[in-house]
């Protein structure tokens, strides 16, 4: 399986995750709300091209059903980073879990509380939000690629000269 498989999969997840949820977009219309889309797929597209029109999105911030208004192509970046944030948080959740799989706490006595197939299925809930992130972003296989790449090639560089303070080489990372 390769890395844009992946990425398809995360996508397919991600639409049915936001069916189920009602995570939906509206077009303002008078006098109702006409459903613009219900799936992760169709809002990274808005988030993209950023229509003109009024849109209200429904996000499931902590189940309240809060609404946000989109009245401009300037919101989208609201909605994207409402995501985005919303993905790394979760992301982050499941590290704490993961690290709860190994022996961490030095101050504990010595009891072997590791499980490395749990660690295993933390690391990859950890991917399917950093997957999100990536798709939010616009990125796909061959951009994680050369990305990687580059940065690597900086990250290298930066070992062999010694990384004492930051420096501006990752400015031309595209």
């Amino acid at each position: 399986m390769d890395l844009q498989e992946l990425f398809n999969l995360q996508t397919k997840l991600n639409n049915e995750t936001f069916l189920k949820n009602d995570c939906y977009l509206y077009q303002v219309n008078s006098p109702r709300l006409e459903i613009l889309t219900g799936t992760f797929e169709q809002l990274v597209t808005h988030i993209k091209t950023k229509p003109t029109s009024i849109v209200r999105v429904r996000i499931p911030q902590f189940n309240s059903g809060a609404w946000l208004d989109i009245d401009g192509p300037e919101s989208w970046g609201i909605v994207q980073d409402w995501w985005l944030n919303s993905y790394n948080l979760a992301q982050r959740q499941e590290t704490s879990e993961f690290t709860d799989t190994t022996n961490w706490k030095w101050w504990r006595s010595k009891v072997n509380k590791k499980d490395a197939n749990h660690a295993r299925v933390e690391a990859i809930d950890e991917l399917h939000f950093w997957m999100s992130k990536c798709i939010l972003l616009g990125l796909n296989a061959e951009d994680i690629d050369r990305i990687y790449k580059k940065k690597n090639e900086v990250n290298l560089n930066r070992q062999e000269e010694g990384y004492l303070t930051k420096k501006d080489d990752e400015k031309e990372i595209k």
